[in-house]
């Protein structure tokens, strides 16, 4: 709407379900914070396997771009 892009650096912790908690997002700009940390919400992420057991991950970092479409 705005005619902008963006890049956003989205910090997140994943449980033991894959499901994405403490979600955090630095954005090149705030009216991309809200959409970046409700997309990481929605995603289901595979747990982290230790000895045959999934196991918390903390601090998972993952980039998201906005951009236009020509």
């Amino acid at each position: 709407e705005r005619g902008i892009e963006g890049e956003c650096e989205v910090r997140f912790d994943v449980d033991t379900r894959g499901k994405p908690y403490n979600i955090s997002a630095s954005c090149t700009d705030s009216v991309f914070t809200r959409e970046a940390e409700r997309a990481v919400g929605r995603v289901e992420f595979a747990p982290k396997i230790v000895k045959g057991k999934p196991a918390e991950r903390k601090n998972v970092v993952s980039p998201i771009s906005f951009t236009l479409q020509q």
